[in-house]
């Protein structure tokens, strides 16, 4: 597990044919920035109006109240008092129609020989420079996009936004019917808000229509801005900078599209984002969040007077009606809001990585021709580091950890020598099968006391198994890492 440089193709001021290059730490920033978009096309948490997916989100109703014109009256021998006029009268609408959809997701498997992950370069046994494609593996995935995307959504304020490209994916309440960088989930209101148009009874209109409204309709839209509004797409060129892919079923290498890469990425993302204890589940709510919109509202007239109007047609014809009067007032009892939600707890859980198959590989590269010790350390802050003799300083971050979140119990920890090089100048340790409190960091190694130029290249591969406790009746989890060093034939 390690993060990886992915390749992509670039065509530089000068160049006549694109080349193939490693990503700079620009354009990898870019990428992470492209996850909102991947989530967008599919996302796990969504809004519908009026359908039978889902369920009702809590607080509803939205409450709608208007006055309506009471029922007109006519007589042929005069006007029908006030007290004879049927009254103004107050209708209630309630709109139960916002339903929340949570689809379920589980962290993709990947493919048998990870070829549909991106390719970087990578050296060959003996061999000082990085010349080979090799696909990165599911864990290498998730390391270099999926957890920096994450973090990168984070820090690019996904939860605490409105409506911007940061936000893509997500849902807000408008008035429009046509928000600009969304897309309405349905063209049914969620509600309406209808307001007595006071101005729209006449006494000449007796008998008016007893329900004369101005209305504001609410709509719930996803936030969905294209693919080009990201740095990732260059304008100049119409392409996308997006990594390098093995394409199995032709045998070539491939860039990855906007909908291939979200095809890829987006899985990952509905995962964490569906997933109680991960840190990133998310939903909605009308009760607490960041606010998603517009705030819906409702108004009504406050009556002035009775509203008793009177017609005379003719001899024969007197008409009364009473009529809405007034201004508008917002009711705030019904006032409702949108809001984005976040669980950022995280359920702590060990996870270690590589198989036997596939183990976790750190390559060491000697200068001198002295002992080469190199190998793994587990610190007590949940990260695991590599280690190099050779380098300095002899300590640095391999991009991993064995656990997802600062430990908040003591872990147990035991190393064993999976395979490797038996020769007699060749140790591992400092400690074998022997469980190890991980209340101070934890290393394996092993060490090379031979001439380099008397072996070939060598690797050894650790078995790592955690436990909570000191016994090890209960493992949480076992891994497979490899240290590989170079030998000087």
């Amino acid at each position: 597990m390690a993060v990886r440089t992915p390749l992509f193709i670039n065509q530089p001021d000068g160049q006549v044919q694109p080349q193939i290059y490693e990503m700079d730490a620009t354009s990898i920033t870019n990428v992470h920035r492209f996850a909102t978009y991947a989530y967008g096309q599919n996302p796990s948490a969504r809004l519908e109006v009026n359908t039978a997916n889902g369920t009702l989100l809590s607080g509803q109703p939205f409450v709608d109240t208007y006055y309506i014109a009471g029922a007109y009256s006519t007589r042929v021998d005069r006007f029908a008092t006030e007290a004879e006029t049927a009254n103004i009268s107050m209708s209630t609408d309630n709109y139960n129609r916002l339903r929340l959809v949570h689809d379920s997701a589980s962290l993709p498997t990947g493919d048998t020989n990870n070829f549909q992950y991106p390719i970087f370069l990578y050296a060959t046994s003996g061999d000082d420079i990085d010349t080979h494609f090799r696909a990165m593996s599911r864990t290498d995935f998730i390391d270099t996009f999926v957890t920096p995307g994450l973090q990168q959504m984070e820090s690019d304020g996904f939860w605490n936004g409105t409506n911007n490209r940061q936000q893509n994916g997500t849902h807000f309440i408008t008035t429009s019917s046509n928000p600009s960088n969304a897309s309405l989930v349905s063209a049914t209101p969620l509600a309406i808000n209808s307001t007595a148009n006071v101005a729209a009874y006449t006494s000449g209109g007796i008998p008016e229509t007893q329900k004369q409204t101005t209305d504001v309709n609410y709509y719930i839209a996803k936030v969905d801005f294209p693919a080009t509004a990201w740095e990732v797409y260059d304008s100049e060129a119409g392409t996308y900078d997006l990594p390098l892919y093995f394409d199995a079923g032709t045998e070539q290498i491939r860039q990855h599209t906007p909908t291939t890469w979200a095809n890829l990425l987006g899985p990952f993302l509905r995962y964490y984002f569906r997933t109680v204890g991960s840190g990133y589940y998310t939903s909605y709510s009308l009760s607490s969040g960041t606010q998603k919109g517009s705030t819906y509202t409702d108004t009504r007239v406050v009556p002035t007077g009775s509203g008793y109007t009177t017609r005379y047609v003719n001899t024969d014809d007197y008409r009364t009606q009473e009529f809405p009067t007034g201004t508008a007032t917002t009711v705030s009892a019904n006032t409702k809001r949108l809001y984005i939600t976040r669980s950022a707890s995280v359920t702590e859980t060990v996870a270690l990585a590589g198989t036997t198959s596939n183990p976790v590989l750190f390559d060491s590269f000697p200068n001198s021709d002295g002992d080469v010790t190199t190998g793994w350390r587990f610190n007590t802050n949940g990260t695991i580091d590599w280690y190099n003799t050779e380098e300095s300083p002899n300590y640095y971050d391999s991009g991993s950890t064995w656990v997802n979140t600062t430990p908040s119990q003591t872990y147990y920890i035991r190393f064993n020598k999976y395979s490797g090089t038996s020769a007699s100048n060749v140790s591992y340790g400092p400690t074998l099968n022997t469980w190890q409190a991980l209340t101070s960091a934890r290393v394996i190694r092993v060490t090379d006391s031979r001439p380099a130029g008397t072996y070939e290249s060598e690797e050894a591969v650790f078995k790592v198994e955690i436990a909570s406790d000191s016994g090890g009746s209960n493992i949480l989890d076992t891994g497979y890492y490899n240290t590989f060093w170079e030998g000087g034939l």
